[in-house]
């Protein structure tokens, strides 16, 4: 069944409650005196992730039955009539999509000791383009020129927003810091992006499966963090951040509660928006609510935009709605794949 404006509002809405709601946590726990390690935090958080898609695909395939919500396998049928029932999931690209994930993350974070903060926040504002070179060059992707112009306008408004609100207060942050192996880091770190998208695209594309079927979203919640596991806990013990948190675990079990709850929340939404619609529409979500979150932050505390500033919200929203107009218009077949 195909879904509407409902469904993206609603995905949209839950991405970036949880999300928000995530960052004000991270800066409360992982500061101060009852700080959680990086590493130890994660490695429970997908532990948890894993343990809710379990529970909540099991619950679809009992309950499910018209296949609606894409929760449950029984709503994927073989292309083909002669078909038998297509049994089991594209492993290999699962372990690569964690991969990708995993390694994204830690360059960018690995990337803080290179480079100023904004600097990397100013990298990967930019991550929307990077996804849609990657898809049109691993997945043979087409996209039209007003979804190009919608991306290149929104990754161009955050930049100038940050950049505006940076040189306004202390220039672009300790810039001595910065090196170029910050930077090459970043760009991995986008490249990393950019396939991650391509894997997510890949996993629901029927026609490259062959005998395996498309991962529903609770599977691949649990398949991708799952594999993540198997990176995460061998870094959190050798950063000794697992002896460390295992021994805290009463002092900070509140707070990863909270983080859990907030990231697992936050997860369902993202992979339902990749199951009902693309990839890329997720990155545009993602990459938008760090905007949105910005901009909320300066109307609470009653600051007055700039010209600048201004310009870069008009940048933003004009290339949100261009995106929605391209869509709406049937900018969605541009998605097909080209024939080899």
């Amino acid at each position: 069944m195909p879904h509407g404006p409902a469904s993206l509002i609603f995905c949209a809405i839950g991405i970036c409650t949880c999300y928000i709601y995530y960052g004000i946590l991270q800066e409360r726990y992982f500061s101060g005196e009852k700080r959680i390690g990086a590493n130890f935090a994660l490695v429970s958080q997908t532990f948890t992730n894993s343990l809710v898609a379990l529970i909540w695909g099991r619950l679809a395939n009992i309950f499910t039955t018209t296949g609606d919500w894409g929760l449950s396998k029984k709503s994927y049928k073989p292309s083909s009539k002669s078909s038998k029932q297509v049994l089991g999931l594209d492993h290999p690209l699962l372990m690569f999509t964690s991969f990708c994930y995993i390694a994204a993350m830690s360059t960018s974070n690995y990337s803080f000791q290179y480079v100023s903060y904004p600097v990397a926040v100013l990298a990967k504002s930019c991550k929307l383009i990077p996804t849609m070179v990657v898809s049109l060059i691993v997945e043979r992707k087409r996209y039209s020129v007003q979804e190009w112009l919608a991306a290149a306008c929104i990754c161009g408004g955050i930049v100038l927003f940050n950049l505006s609100r940076t040189t306004s207060k202390s220039g672009m942050g300790d810039q001595s810091k910065d090196s170029s192996h910050g930077i090459f880091l970043l760009l991995v770190s986008l490249c990393f992006d950019g396939f991650l998208g391509s894997c997510q695209g890949l996993l629901q594309r029927a026609d490259r499966l062959g005998s395996k079927r498309p991962p529903t979203p609770m599977e691949t919640m649990f398949f991708v963090n799952i594999y993540s596991l198997i990176v995460l806990v061998p870094m959190a013990v050798h950063s000794g951040e697992w002896d460390n948190g295992i021994s805290r675990l009463d002092e900070i079990k509140e707070g990863l509660f909270l983080l859990n709850a907030a990231a697992a929340s936050g997860q369902i939404f993202i992979f339902l928006t990749l199951a009902w619609f693309s990839p890329l529409i997720c990155t545009t979500i993602t990459t938008t609510r760090k905007f949105f979150t910005i901009l909320l932050s300066v109307i609470h505390f009653g600051h007055v935009f700039s010209w600048v500033q201004w310009s870069a919200i008009s940048l933003v929203f004009g290339g949100l709605y261009i995106g929605i107009v391209s869509k709406a218009r049937g900018g969605g077949r541009n998605d097909k794949v080209k024939a080899a």
